[in-house]
């Protein structure tokens, strides 16, 4: 049995090298080679509101995001640095989420939890099961409907990601396939926007949004058989990587570079070149990573 996380599904769409050392050799940055880049701070954000929505205290999920991801010892000057946008972030979102009444509004049913489901059988007989972690979880009191919601650290607020972005549809296609969603389903859902800012003088609002979306059952139904073609596509990759010798990773893990997004969304840049000119790509990885964690329990 294979378990596939919807954030190795984007991996694999994304760049198929990327995913292979992130996902299929479960490769992850050690503590000391990481930087506070805008993806720790995105980490650090959800930190705090999943303490938040939890136990009404954000400032301790930014401690517990720090202990978790910097590096031992004294914090250099770019942690320190986000240490404090996080807090300024996470601090606005409390008083702007209880100032606009949203906490009278919305019961809380998860936040940060993992759901799988069965999503069949893929390959030479391989069963597939998809899992990913939804930010929250909510019911709006106004309307008893439940909502699926995903945070997101931005640069402005005009950025509106809708349903394209397929995350939801399959946060959406998780929960309906619990077995207490099935007089409940969700086709709603919302992107909660926090713009990276400290909020000065000179800062311009709002700092805070929501984008409603509303998902379909057409859509939920076509998003099914985008995610049974793209997963047909990673067991064979799986398959082949697993099966074949070492250098078999050209054909089916190749790369997709796009340099302005590589520069910041792959960690694994440093070594990318070195795996198509001849030089010892494994001895960096090394060096430079180690195995990535065993994932949370996960709640179904």
């Amino acid at each position: 049995m294979l378990k596939f996380r919807q954030s190795a599904i984007s991996r694999f769409k994304r760049c198929r090298r990327s995913w292979m050392l992130g996902y299929h050799k479960d490769l992850t940055l050690s503590k000391k080679d990481q930087g506070a880049d805008k993806r720790q701070i995105g980490t650090g954000v959800h930190k705090a509101l999943e303490t938040f929505h939890v136990h009404g205290f954000q400032r301790d999920g930014v401690q517990v995001w720090i202990e978790e991801n910097a590096p031992e010892g004294p914090l250099d000057e770019g942690w320190q640095k986000a240490r404090e946008l996080v807090n300024i972030m996470a601090d606005g979102y409390a008083d702007w989420y209880e100032a606009e009444g949203f906490g009278a509004e919305e019961e809380t049913l998860a936040v940060e939890h993992d759901y799988e489901m069965l999503l069949g059988t893929f390959g030479d007989g391989e069963e597939v099961v998809l899992t990913g972690r939804i930010d929250r979880v909510f019911r709006d009191l106004r309307t008893g409907n439940v909502v699926i919601e995903d945070w997101k650290t931005v640069g402005s607020l005009d950025q509106e990601p809708g349903v394209m972005n397929d995350q939801l549809l399959t946060y959406a296609t998780l929960w309906n396939a619990l077995g207490k969603a099935a007089d409940d389903p969700c086709h709603d859902a919302r992107h909660t926007q926090l713009k990276k800012v400290k909020r000065t003088a000179r800062a311009k609002p709002p700092f805070y949004g929501h984008v409603p979306v509303h998902i379909s059952q057409e859509q939920l139904d076509n998003h099914l058989i985008h995610l049974a073609s793209v997963v047909s596509d990673m067991v064979f990759c799986t398959q082949t990587l697993n099966a074949a010798p070492d250098g078999i990773h050209h054909a089916v893990a190749y790369p997709t570079p796009m340099p302005d997004r590589c520069k910041w969304d792959c960690d694994f840049l440093p070594v990318c070149e070195l795996m198509d000119d001849g030089s010892d790509w494994k001895g960096m990885c090394e060096t430079l990573y180690v195995p990535r964690e065993t994932e949370v329990e996960v709640t179904v």
